[in-house]
Protein backbone atom coordinates (compact mmCIF):
# COMPACT_ATOMS: atom_id res chain seq x y z
CA UNK A 1 0.00 0.00 0.00
CA UNK A 2 1.60 3.31 -1.07
CA UNK A 3 2.18 6.05 1.50
CA UNK A 4 0.32 8.63 -0.61
CA UNK A 5 -2.58 7.32 -2.66
CA UNK A 6 -6.18 8.23 -3.47
CA UNK A 7 -7.55 4.67 -3.38
CA UNK A 8 -8.39 2.29 -0.52
CA UNK A 9 -7.03 -1.20 0.15
CA UNK A 10 -8.05 -4.52 1.68
CA UNK A 11 -6.03 -6.70 4.07
CA UNK A 12 -4.12 -8.33 1.19
CA UNK A 13 -2.76 -5.02 -0.13
CA UNK A 14 -5.03 -5.02 -3.18
CA UNK A 15 -7.39 -2.21 -4.10
CA UNK A 16 -10.60 -2.48 -2.08
CA UNK A 17 -13.44 -4.10 -4.02
CA UNK A 18 -16.50 -2.26 -2.75
CA UNK A 19 -18.91 -4.45 -4.73
CA UNK A 20 -18.08 -7.30 -2.36
CA UNK A 21 -19.62 -5.50 0.63
CA UNK A 22 -22.79 -4.13 -1.01
CA UNK A 23 -26.23 -5.58 -1.67
CA UNK A 24 -28.34 -3.39 -3.96
CA UNK A 25 -26.04 -0.44 -3.13
CA UNK A 26 -26.62 -0.92 0.63
CA UNK A 27 -23.85 -1.92 3.04
CA UNK A 28 -23.92 -5.64 3.94
CA UNK A 29 -22.23 -6.30 7.29
CA UNK A 30 -21.97 -10.05 6.73
CA UNK A 31 -20.19 -9.55 3.42
CA UNK A 32 -17.89 -6.97 5.02
CA UNK A 33 -16.86 -9.35 7.79
CA UNK A 34 -16.26 -12.11 5.27
CA UNK A 35 -14.13 -9.86 3.06
CA UNK A 36 -11.81 -7.36 4.78
CA UNK A 37 -11.55 -4.14 6.80
CA UNK A 38 -10.77 -1.04 4.80
CA UNK A 39 -7.30 0.54 4.92
CA UNK A 40 -6.15 4.00 3.79
CA UNK A 41 -2.79 5.36 2.75
CA UNK A 42 -0.92 7.44 5.32
CA UNK A 43 -1.58 10.82 3.71
CA UNK A 44 -5.24 9.96 3.13
CA UNK A 45 -5.77 9.03 6.79
CA UNK A 46 -3.86 12.10 7.97
CA UNK A 47 -5.88 14.34 5.66
CA UNK A 48 -9.09 13.17 7.36
CA UNK A 49 -7.68 13.96 10.80
CA UNK A 50 -6.56 17.42 9.71
CA UNK A 51 -9.99 18.04 8.18
CA UNK A 52 -11.58 17.19 11.53
CA UNK A 53 -9.32 19.74 13.19
CA UNK A 54 -9.98 22.41 10.58
CA UNK A 55 -13.76 22.27 10.93
CA UNK A 56 -13.75 22.86 14.70
CA UNK A 57 -10.88 25.33 14.48
CA UNK A 58 -12.75 27.53 12.02
CA UNK A 59 -15.66 27.91 14.44
CA UNK A 60 -13.47 28.67 17.46
CA UNK A 61 -11.08 30.92 15.53
CA UNK A 62 -13.94 32.94 14.04
CA UNK A 63 -15.65 33.31 17.42
CA UNK A 64 -12.49 34.49 19.21
CA UNK A 65 -11.02 36.78 16.55
CA UNK A 66 -14.13 38.04 14.77
CA UNK A 67 -17.12 37.27 17.00
CA UNK A 68 -17.59 40.81 18.30
CA UNK A 69 -17.12 42.31 14.84
CA UNK A 70 -19.65 39.93 13.29
CA UNK A 71 -22.25 40.85 15.90
CA UNK A 72 -21.57 44.58 15.49
CA UNK A 73 -21.82 44.39 11.70
CA UNK A 74 -25.03 42.36 11.95
CA UNK A 75 -26.68 45.01 14.13
CA UNK A 76 -25.45 47.90 11.99
CA UNK A 77 -26.52 46.26 8.73
CA UNK A 78 -30.16 47.13 9.41
CA UNK A 79 -29.54 50.89 9.29
CA UNK A 80 -26.09 51.21 7.77
CA UNK A 81 -25.45 54.21 5.51
CA UNK A 82 -24.68 53.59 1.85
CA UNK A 83 -21.01 53.63 0.88
CA UNK A 84 -19.76 55.48 -2.18
CA UNK A 85 -20.10 52.38 -4.38
CA UNK A 86 -23.74 51.86 -3.38
CA UNK A 87 -24.50 55.51 -4.10
CA UNK A 88 -22.94 55.24 -7.57
CA UNK A 89 -24.78 51.97 -8.27
CA UNK A 90 -28.16 53.55 -7.54
CA UNK A 91 -28.22 54.96 -11.08
CA UNK A 92 -28.94 51.38 -12.22
CA UNK A 93 -32.18 49.47 -11.87
CA UNK A 94 -31.83 47.15 -8.87
CA UNK A 95 -32.44 43.40 -9.03
CA UNK A 96 -35.30 42.81 -6.54
CA UNK A 97 -34.62 40.48 -3.63
CA UNK A 98 -37.67 38.43 -4.56
CA UNK A 99 -35.94 37.37 -7.80
CA UNK A 100 -33.25 35.60 -5.80
CA UNK A 101 -35.81 34.25 -3.32
CA UNK A 102 -38.03 32.75 -6.03
CA UNK A 103 -35.04 31.28 -7.86
CA UNK A 104 -33.76 29.78 -4.60
CA UNK A 105 -37.14 28.21 -3.80
CA UNK A 106 -37.38 26.75 -7.32
CA UNK A 107 -33.93 25.20 -7.09
CA UNK A 108 -34.67 23.89 -3.60
CA UNK A 109 -37.77 22.20 -5.00
CA UNK A 110 -35.69 20.72 -7.82
CA UNK A 111 -33.25 19.35 -5.22
CA UNK A 112 -36.08 17.70 -3.27
CA UNK A 113 -37.61 16.33 -6.46
CA UNK A 114 -34.26 14.95 -7.63
CA UNK A 115 -33.62 13.12 -4.37
CA UNK A 116 -37.15 11.75 -4.08
CA UNK A 117 -37.70 11.02 -7.77
CA UNK A 118 -34.47 9.11 -8.40
CA UNK A 119 -32.93 6.29 -6.41
CA UNK A 120 -30.47 8.47 -4.50
CA UNK A 121 -31.24 6.81 -1.12
CA UNK A 122 -31.57 10.35 0.27
CA UNK A 123 -34.88 11.48 1.85
CA UNK A 124 -36.20 15.04 1.68
CA UNK A 125 -35.27 15.89 5.26
CA UNK A 126 -31.61 15.16 4.52
CA UNK A 127 -31.63 17.89 1.86
CA UNK A 128 -32.80 20.38 4.48
CA UNK A 129 -30.15 19.18 6.94
CA UNK A 130 -27.37 19.55 4.35
CA UNK A 131 -28.49 23.09 3.54
CA UNK A 132 -28.64 23.95 7.24
CA UNK A 133 -25.03 22.83 7.67
CA UNK A 134 -23.98 25.07 4.78
CA UNK A 135 -25.80 28.00 6.39
CA UNK A 136 -24.10 27.47 9.79
CA UNK A 137 -20.59 27.48 8.31
CA UNK A 138 -21.22 30.14 5.68
CA UNK A 139 -20.01 33.16 7.69
CA UNK A 140 -17.07 31.47 9.51
CA UNK A 141 -15.70 29.91 6.32
CA UNK A 142 -16.41 33.10 4.39
CA UNK A 143 -14.33 35.16 6.82
CA UNK A 144 -11.40 32.75 6.58
CA UNK A 145 -11.61 32.91 2.79
CA UNK A 146 -11.81 36.72 2.85
CA UNK A 147 -8.54 37.09 4.78
CA UNK A 148 -6.60 34.20 3.23
CA UNK A 149 -8.22 33.32 -0.13
CA UNK A 150 -8.46 29.73 1.16
CA UNK A 151 -11.84 28.11 1.73
CA UNK A 152 -12.37 25.54 4.46
CA UNK A 153 -14.43 22.82 2.77
CA UNK A 154 -17.37 21.00 4.33
CA UNK A 155 -16.74 17.81 2.37
CA UNK A 156 -15.53 15.73 5.34
CA UNK A 157 -17.92 17.02 8.02
CA UNK A 158 -20.92 16.51 5.70
CA UNK A 159 -19.75 12.97 5.02
CA UNK A 160 -19.33 12.42 8.76
CA UNK A 161 -22.87 13.60 9.59
CA UNK A 162 -24.43 11.67 6.70
CA UNK A 163 -22.57 8.52 7.75
CA UNK A 164 -24.62 8.43 10.96
CA UNK A 165 -27.85 9.96 9.63
CA UNK A 166 -27.90 7.73 6.53
CA UNK A 167 -25.79 4.78 7.64
CA UNK A 168 -24.77 2.19 5.08
CA UNK A 169 -25.99 4.15 2.06
CA UNK A 170 -23.05 5.33 -0.09
CA UNK A 171 -25.19 7.04 -2.74
CA UNK A 172 -27.05 9.03 -0.10
CA UNK A 173 -23.79 9.95 1.61
CA UNK A 174 -22.30 11.38 -1.57
CA UNK A 175 -25.52 13.20 -2.46
CA UNK A 176 -25.66 14.73 1.03
CA UNK A 177 -22.01 15.76 0.70
CA UNK A 178 -22.62 17.44 -2.65
CA UNK A 179 -25.60 19.45 -1.44
CA UNK A 180 -23.98 20.50 1.85
CA UNK A 181 -20.48 21.19 0.59
CA UNK A 182 -21.39 22.73 -2.76
CA UNK A 183 -24.16 24.92 -1.31
CA UNK A 184 -21.59 26.75 0.81
CA UNK A 185 -18.88 26.69 -1.86
CA UNK A 186 -21.13 28.08 -4.59
CA UNK A 187 -22.77 30.49 -2.15
CA UNK A 188 -19.41 32.05 -1.26
CA UNK A 189 -18.45 32.19 -4.94
CA UNK A 190 -21.77 33.89 -5.65
CA UNK A 191 -21.17 36.46 -2.88
CA UNK A 192 -17.67 37.03 -4.23
CA UNK A 193 -19.08 37.72 -7.71
CA UNK A 194 -21.68 40.13 -6.34
CA UNK A 195 -19.00 41.95 -4.35
CA UNK A 196 -16.83 42.29 -7.47
CA UNK A 197 -19.81 43.59 -9.43
CA UNK A 198 -20.59 46.05 -6.63
CA UNK A 199 -17.08 47.55 -6.67
CA UNK A 200 -16.88 47.51 -10.48
CA UNK A 201 -20.28 49.29 -10.66
CA UNK A 202 -21.94 46.70 -12.87
CA UNK A 203 -25.74 46.85 -13.33
CA UNK A 204 -27.36 44.52 -10.72
CA UNK A 205 -29.98 43.23 -13.19
CA UNK A 206 -27.25 42.28 -15.66
CA UNK A 207 -25.33 40.55 -12.85
CA UNK A 208 -28.39 38.47 -12.00
CA UNK A 209 -29.07 37.27 -15.55
CA UNK A 210 -25.41 36.68 -16.40
CA UNK A 211 -25.02 34.42 -13.37
CA UNK A 212 -28.23 32.52 -14.08
CA UNK A 213 -27.42 31.92 -17.75
CA UNK A 214 -23.78 31.08 -17.03
CA UNK A 215 -24.85 28.53 -14.42
CA UNK A 216 -27.25 26.83 -16.84
CA UNK A 217 -24.69 26.83 -19.64
CA UNK A 218 -21.93 25.58 -17.34
CA UNK A 219 -24.10 22.69 -16.19
CA UNK A 220 -24.88 21.62 -19.75
CA UNK A 221 -21.23 21.83 -20.80
CA UNK A 222 -20.08 19.84 -17.76
CA UNK A 223 -22.51 17.00 -18.44
CA UNK A 224 -21.77 17.05 -22.17
CA UNK A 225 -18.01 16.87 -21.66
CA UNK A 226 -18.45 14.07 -19.12
CA UNK A 227 -20.44 11.87 -21.50
CA UNK A 228 -18.08 12.69 -24.37
CA UNK A 229 -15.05 11.70 -22.28
CA UNK A 230 -16.58 8.37 -21.28
CA UNK A 231 -17.33 7.59 -24.92
CA UNK A 232 -14.03 8.71 -26.45
CA UNK A 233 -11.17 8.23 -23.94
CA UNK A 234 -10.11 4.60 -23.64
CA UNK A 235 -9.94 3.26 -20.09
CA UNK A 236 -10.85 6.61 -18.56
CA UNK A 237 -10.62 6.77 -14.75
CA UNK A 238 -8.52 3.61 -14.59
CA UNK A 239 -4.80 3.06 -14.14
CA UNK A 240 -4.56 2.12 -17.86
CA UNK A 241 -6.29 5.29 -19.09
CA UNK A 242 -5.09 6.84 -22.35
CA UNK A 243 -3.09 10.07 -21.97
CA UNK A 244 -3.07 9.59 -18.17
CA UNK A 245 -6.78 10.46 -17.73
CA UNK A 246 -6.85 8.62 -14.39
CA UNK A 247 -9.39 10.98 -12.71
CA UNK A 248 -7.63 11.53 -9.36
CA UNK A 249 -10.40 13.76 -7.98
CA UNK A 250 -13.10 11.30 -8.97
CA UNK A 251 -11.11 8.43 -7.45
CA UNK A 252 -10.77 10.33 -4.17
CA UNK A 253 -14.51 11.06 -4.25
CA UNK A 254 -15.26 7.38 -4.79
CA UNK A 255 -12.94 6.31 -1.97
CA UNK A 256 -14.72 8.74 0.35
CA UNK A 257 -18.05 7.15 -0.57
CA UNK A 258 -16.66 3.78 0.50
CA UNK A 259 -15.18 5.12 3.76
CA UNK A 260 -18.20 7.11 4.90
CA UNK A 261 -21.18 5.79 2.98
CA UNK A 262 -20.49 2.04 2.88
CA UNK A 263 -18.12 1.00 5.67
CA UNK A 264 -18.96 3.98 7.87
CA UNK A 265 -17.11 5.73 10.72
CA UNK A 266 -18.34 3.10 13.19
CA UNK A 267 -15.89 0.61 11.67
CA UNK A 268 -13.18 3.19 10.85
CA UNK A 269 -12.92 5.86 13.55
CA UNK A 270 -14.75 4.76 16.67
CA UNK A 271 -12.88 3.47 19.73
CA UNK A 272 -11.04 0.25 19.04
CA UNK A 273 -10.82 0.84 15.28
CA UNK A 274 -7.66 1.47 13.24
CA UNK A 275 -8.14 5.22 12.79
CA UNK A 276 -9.65 6.04 16.19
CA UNK A 277 -6.87 8.54 16.93
CA UNK A 278 -8.13 10.82 14.16
CA UNK A 279 -11.15 11.80 16.25
CA UNK A 280 -8.90 13.66 18.70
CA UNK A 281 -8.26 16.22 15.96
CA UNK A 282 -11.78 17.54 16.64
CA UNK A 283 -10.67 18.45 20.17
CA UNK A 284 -7.25 19.73 19.10
CA UNK A 285 -8.81 21.96 16.45
CA UNK A 286 -11.25 23.44 18.96
CA UNK A 287 -8.61 24.13 21.64
CA UNK A 288 -5.60 25.31 19.64
CA UNK A 289 -7.06 28.72 18.60
CA UNK A 290 -7.49 29.66 22.29
CA UNK A 291 -3.77 30.02 23.23
CA UNK A 292 -3.07 31.60 19.82
CA UNK A 293 -5.76 34.20 20.49
CA UNK A 294 -4.41 35.14 23.93
CA UNK A 295 -0.81 35.22 22.66
CA UNK A 296 -1.88 37.55 19.85
CA UNK A 297 -3.59 39.84 22.36
CA UNK A 298 -0.63 39.75 24.75
CA UNK A 299 1.92 40.54 22.02
CA UNK A 300 -0.05 42.35 19.27
CA UNK A 301 3.13 43.20 17.38
CA UNK A 302 4.40 39.60 17.38
CA UNK A 303 4.01 36.83 14.83
CA UNK A 304 1.01 35.21 16.57
CA UNK A 305 -1.48 37.47 14.83
CA UNK A 306 -0.47 35.83 11.56
CA UNK A 307 -0.95 32.26 12.79
CA UNK A 308 -4.27 31.04 11.43
CA UNK A 309 -5.14 27.67 12.95
CA UNK A 310 -7.89 26.70 10.42
CA UNK A 311 -5.47 27.36 7.53
CA UNK A 312 -2.79 25.36 9.35
CA UNK A 313 -5.09 22.33 9.50
CA UNK A 314 -6.60 22.69 6.04
CA UNK A 315 -3.31 23.26 4.21
CA UNK A 316 -3.10 19.61 3.18
CA UNK A 317 -6.76 19.29 2.27
CA UNK A 318 -5.90 18.37 -1.32
CA UNK A 319 -3.55 15.52 -0.41
CA UNK A 320 -4.81 13.24 -1.91
CA UNK A 321 -5.46 13.58 -4.82
CA UNK A 322 -2.62 16.11 -5.00
CA UNK A 323 0.89 14.85 -4.37
CA UNK A 324 3.89 16.45 -2.70
CA UNK A 325 5.11 17.80 -6.06
CA UNK A 326 1.96 19.94 -6.32
CA UNK A 327 2.74 21.61 -3.00
CA UNK A 328 6.47 21.90 -3.69
CA UNK A 329 6.01 23.79 -6.96
CA UNK A 330 3.30 25.99 -5.43
CA UNK A 331 5.47 26.89 -2.43
CA UNK A 332 8.50 27.71 -4.65
CA UNK A 333 6.48 30.09 -6.82
CA UNK A 334 4.83 31.62 -3.76
CA UNK A 335 8.18 32.13 -2.05
CA UNK A 336 9.72 33.81 -5.07
CA UNK A 337 6.86 36.20 -5.79
CA UNK A 338 5.46 36.88 -2.31
CA UNK A 339 8.71 36.97 -0.35
CA UNK A 340 11.76 37.61 -2.53
CA UNK A 341 10.19 39.94 -5.10
CA UNK A 342 7.91 41.59 -2.54
CA UNK A 343 10.92 42.50 -0.39
CA UNK A 344 13.33 43.49 -3.12
CA UNK A 345 10.94 45.05 -5.64
CA UNK A 346 7.82 46.14 -3.67
CA UNK A 347 6.62 48.61 -6.31
CA UNK A 348 6.70 45.96 -9.07
CA UNK A 349 4.99 43.51 -6.73
CA UNK A 350 2.21 45.94 -5.85
CA UNK A 351 1.56 46.84 -9.49
CA UNK A 352 2.07 43.59 -11.39
CA UNK A 353 1.94 40.58 -9.07
CA UNK A 354 -1.83 40.07 -9.29
CA UNK A 355 -1.81 40.55 -13.08
CA UNK A 356 1.06 38.08 -13.40
CA UNK A 357 -0.86 35.52 -11.36
CA UNK A 358 -3.91 35.94 -13.59
CA UNK A 359 -1.66 35.59 -16.63
CA UNK A 360 -0.29 32.30 -15.33
CA UNK A 361 -3.83 30.99 -14.80
CA UNK A 362 -4.99 32.03 -18.26
CA UNK A 363 -1.83 30.68 -19.89
CA UNK A 364 -2.34 27.33 -18.19
CA UNK A 365 -5.95 27.08 -19.36
CA UNK A 366 -5.11 28.08 -22.94
CA UNK A 367 -2.14 25.71 -23.15
CA UNK A 368 -4.27 22.83 -21.85
CA UNK A 369 -6.89 23.44 -24.54
CA UNK A 370 -4.28 23.71 -27.33
CA UNK A 371 -2.32 20.65 -26.19
CA UNK A 372 -5.45 18.53 -25.84
CA UNK A 373 -7.16 19.54 -29.10
CA UNK A 374 -4.00 19.65 -31.25
CA UNK A 375 -1.77 16.95 -29.75
CA UNK A 376 -3.61 14.58 -27.42
CA UNK A 377 -6.94 14.15 -29.22
CA UNK A 378 -6.16 13.66 -32.98
CA UNK A 379 -5.61 10.05 -34.08
CA UNK A 380 -5.29 8.72 -30.57
CA UNK A 381 -2.80 11.35 -29.46
CA UNK A 382 0.87 12.07 -29.94
CA UNK A 383 3.23 10.98 -27.20
CA UNK A 384 6.03 13.39 -26.36
CA UNK A 385 8.50 11.71 -24.05
CA UNK A 386 10.92 13.87 -22.09
CA UNK A 387 12.34 13.87 -18.57
CA UNK A 388 9.36 15.83 -17.23
CA UNK A 389 6.76 13.20 -18.06
CA UNK A 390 8.89 10.04 -18.08
CA UNK A 391 11.46 10.37 -15.33
CA UNK A 392 8.87 11.67 -12.89
CA UNK A 393 6.99 8.36 -13.09
CA UNK A 394 10.01 6.07 -13.35
CA UNK A 395 10.27 5.54 -9.61
CA UNK A 396 9.79 2.77 -7.07
CA UNK A 397 6.33 1.23 -7.10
Amino acid sequence: MPVSTDVSYDNTGNQYNVTRILTNFDFDLAKYKAYSPLFLGTTFALAYGLSFGAITAVLMHTYLFYGAEIWRQFKESWNQEDDIHMKLNKVYKQAPDWWYLVLGLIMFGVAIGTCEGWDTQMPWWAVILSMAMAAVFFVPCGIIQAVSNIQIGLNVITEFVAAYALAGKPLANMTFKCYGYMAMYQGLSFAQDLKLGHYMHLPPVMMFWVQVLATIWGSLVQVGVLYWAYANIAGICTAAAAQNFVCPNATTFFTASVVWGAVGPQRMFEKGQVYYGNLFFFLIGALLPIPVFFLARRWPGGPWKFFNVPIFFSGTAYIPPATAINYATWSIVGFIFNFVIKRRHPKWWAKYNYVTSAGFDCGLAISLIVIFLCLSLPKGGINFNWWGNVGAFDTAV
